[in-house]
């Protein structure tokens, strides 16, 4: 028998490496970590509120693999394809009599059909069986989304593919009162039934509704019809960016709201944009200024602090991790007078490309790169630096180094957050001996 492949082998093997080489150049070149669209996609989902259901178009095994916790968890599904349905083809049957199942017995108000691997890798064109099956129940919703782990992309790729097909379901009219505005990619860190972010909007006569953050499935089919969305970067969603302009919708960009600066540039911007009660700024007054006088009293306390600011680092599907090139909090960290370096992670040889990128928006900072988290502690220290922010899975490495850290993310937004950021931050100065 003659083991050697032949020559139109060889060329498509050659073919197809040279593709997948060029998707990881792509990928890792991407200021926001790569992720797996179907891991992303189903964490986002699980989060939402709602009348919908998911299927996960594959082996059950895959579905084990990601998060299975939150509002919508208890209607996620999967076809269970087995490997004879692969080799075979044999999947339309499955995902009919799934879908069919969910249509009849939970009547959800959309279903997303979500990709694995294997699907993929036979290409199969499931959309085409999903199709018939929405003829049969035209009242729901069906979205075939091609995604699987084969389709890397970046996290801010995942968000806009998830957020417009969201954003795209056959509208729901919702009646909403006079002065709602839509939030789009700001955290809500204060977390679940803590709403005083709302108190600011409250005094400007608004109604804020926050995208994705407590959303449900009828917030986002009728996000179109508020007069505008504020969105934190919104170089980050062009499909809907796009689809809300197309319903005459202004998309306005703003910044993250932590820190002094930041909030009452926000403030000031969505009153530039939307109507908003006379005198909002003098009921303001005073908390600004307590945060103010904050940051002053800090920063004549400490002087010639070194902070380590991580970039590149966290694969968690979050907006305001990804947004401006993951910089949306660096402003704060200036706001107190820290000294700060970049760390990137990435591979070193990607360096130039990462500077363009972060040139292109609007930041010429220096930073260092460095391969894989547990070569970080080398770069920490020793004696380089105060403090660190850094992702929770890097505290072993700042521990290394003999350098205090503060996880990523933990900041708080507006006013009332600068407080609690502070006191944060000399409790971790403290623990680290700088006094």
């Amino acid at each position: 028998m003659n083991n050697t492949p032949s020559e139109l082998f060889c060329r498509s093997r050659e073919a197809d490496e040279a593709f997948w080489l060029k998707q990881e150049a792509r990928v890792q070149g991407a200021t926001a970590q790569p992720c797996c669209t179907l891991s992303g996609v189903t964490t986002g989902l699980t989060a939402i509120r709602g009348n919908f259901a998911v299927v996960v178009h594959g082996e059950d095994e895959c579905v084990s693999s990601f998060r299975n916790v939150g509002p919508a968890a208890a209607r996620f599904f999967c076809t269970g394809l087995t490997d004879r349905n692969f080799t075979l083809g044999e999947t339309a049957q499955e995902l009919d009599h799934c879908l069919t199942l969910i249509a009849e017995q939970v009547q959800p108000e959309a279903v997303f059909i979500l990709g694995t691997c294997p699907i993929e890798v036979i290409g199969d064109r499931f959309e085409e069986c999903v199709s018939q099956v929405g003829e049969r129940y035209p009242d729901i919703a069906f979205v075939s989304m091609h995604t699987s782990g084969l389709k890397v992309g970046t996290q801010a790729d995942m968000l806009d593919w998830m957020f417009s097909s969201l954003a795209g379901l056959p509208p729901k009219p919702a009646n909403l009162p006079d002065g709602t505005i839509n939030l789009l990619g700001l955290p809500d860190r204060f977390g679940p039934g803590q709403n005083n972010w709302m108190r600011l909007f409250e005094l400007m006569g608004l109604h804020p509704r926050m995208f994705p953050a407590s959303s449900s499935l009828d917030d986002w089919r009728s996000i179109r019809e508020a007069s505008v969305t504020y969105v934190l970067d919104r170089q980050l969603y062009p499909k809907l960016v796009g689809l809300l302009e197309d319903a005459s919708q202004s998309v306005v960009d703003v910044q993250l709201p932590v820190g002094v600066d930041a909030t009452t540039t926000l403030l000031s911007t969505v009153a530039t944009h939307s109507k908003v009660n006379d005198g909002w700024e003098e009921r303001l007054v005073d908390e600004r200024r307590h945060a103010e006088e904050l940051v002053a009293s800090f920063r004549a306390r400490h002087s010639g602090l070194r902070l380590a600011l991580g970039l590149r680092m966290l694969n968690n599907y979050t907006s305001d991790s990804i947004a401006f090139a993951g910089m949306a909090e660096y402003n704060f960290w200036k706001e107190l007078g820290f000294e700060i370096t970049l760390l990137m992670q990435g591979p070193v040889e990607k360096a130039p490309r990462f500077k363009e990128m972060l040139a292109e928006r609007g930041f010429d900072h220096p930073f260092e790169m460095f391969p894989e988290p547990w070569t970080l502690a080398g770069h920490l220290g020793p004696n380089r630096f105060d403090l660190a922010y850094l992702p929770d899975h890097c505290r072993a490495e700042a521990n290394k180094a003999g350098v205090p850290m503060i996880t990523s993310q933990r900041l708080q937004p507006w006013y009332d957050g600068v407080a609690q950021n502070i006191e944060m931050v000399e409790s971790s100065l403290h623990r680290g001996g700088q006094r």
